[in-house]
């Protein structure tokens, strides 16, 4: 919630002290090792084992407004269009996530939009004015501590489940188009009663993460797009139920890329760093097809770093780097 104001985590390191390949510990910050530095900032696990993260601090108040407003299902379309035109005067102290799910704590789809706002409960109140005006079935936004912030969902994750995560980049939305992939969501979520799939409608300032060139950092996705997040969760671990849940994911997702095609298009369509690393999937985690996609116009000198730090591949456990030649 936070990016506004600071931007990616990568973009707040510091220094790293990593182990590489040669059992060597080195130091990597802008002047030590900055090739290195710019490598473990969006390359992956391929070049070592970091002990140590050094970060910058930054001054934060004690309490912050924030909690979800509950919606029932047809209200989509409306929540969708106040999310949108609100969007467009954001700044960089509040955020709103909208979490839709074919499941919620009754069982039934729900509407969950969560508000942020990094300052007073008055000014929070105005800023979002047209979310309340709505008129939530229930309302649990307030002043709360910041700690607080990141526990809001833990009640609704299911321990013990299985989880799959997907992330798509979207252009702006119609309240019609993001109505028909939250139609699909619940037909293909509700076919098993132990199934649930929660597509997360994030509107964060991404002013200050799109500042970064795309080839500062290893991390390519530097582009002022949000993201819906996919997530699936299903009960039991046979093949079986873990093919079928996979194969669900996929249909709303596939669902959403379709109807979000004329969108990409009314901009030019979509750029070599609409995919890449900010999607958190790509492909095989094992190929390097995949890896060349993950890491995009990077991947040549992520590369070279790779063959300078790890030539001989002792760190590939996800998206491996081939070293150069």
């Amino acid at each position: 919630m936070l990016t506004g104001q600071h931007g990616m985590t990568i973009d707040n390191l510091v220094q790293a002290t990593v182990v590489i390949a040669d059992g060597s510990t080195l130091t990597a910050n802008e002047s030590t090792n900055s090739d290195l530095f710019w490598g473990l900032r969006g390359g992956g696990p391929n070049f070592g084992c970091v002990t140590e993260f050094v970060f910058k601090l930054h001054p934060q108040r004690r309490e912050v407004f924030a909690g979800p407003l509950i919606f029932p299902p047809n209200r989509f379309a409306e929540v969708i269009a106040v999310a949108e035109e609100w969007y467009t005067n954001i700044i960089e102290t509040e955020a709103v996530t909208i979490v839709t799910t074919n499941r919620g704590q009754t069982g039934e789809p729900v509407i969950v939009v969560t508000l942020f706002f990094n300052g007073e409960e008055d000014e929070a109140k105005h800023r979002f004015k047209k979310f309340f005006d709505l008129g939530p079935i229930m309302s649990m936004a307030g002043m709360i501590p910041y700690e607080k912030l990141n526990a809001l969902q833990n009640e609704n994750n299911n321990v013990g489940a299985n989880y799959k995560i997907s992330v798509y980049p979207r252009p702006s939305l119609t309240p019609e188009v993001a109505t028909k992939v939250f139609e699909k969501l619940i037909e293909t979520g509700s076919a098993r009663d132990d199934i649930r799939i929660v597509l997360i409608w994030d509107y964060i300032d991404l002013r200050k993460l799109s500042s970064v060139a795309p080839d500062a950092t290893a991390f390519t996705m530097r582009l002022p797009r949000p993201l819906i997040v996919m997530i699936i969760n299903w009960v039991g671990d046979s093949d079986e139920l873990k093919v079928d849940a996979l194969n669900r994911l996929e249909q709303v997702r596939s669902f959403t890329e379709q109807a979000l095609a004329p969108a990409f298009d009314k901009i030019g369509g979509k750029t070599e760093f609409d995919t890449g690393n900010g999607n958190g999937e790509t492909g095989d985690p094992q190929s390097e097809a995949s890896a060349r996609a993950l890491y995009g116009p990077n991947y040549p000198r992520l590369q070279q770093l790779k063959k300078k730090y790890d030539p001989h591949m002792v760190f590939k456990s996800w998206y491996p780097i081939i070293p150069a030649a």
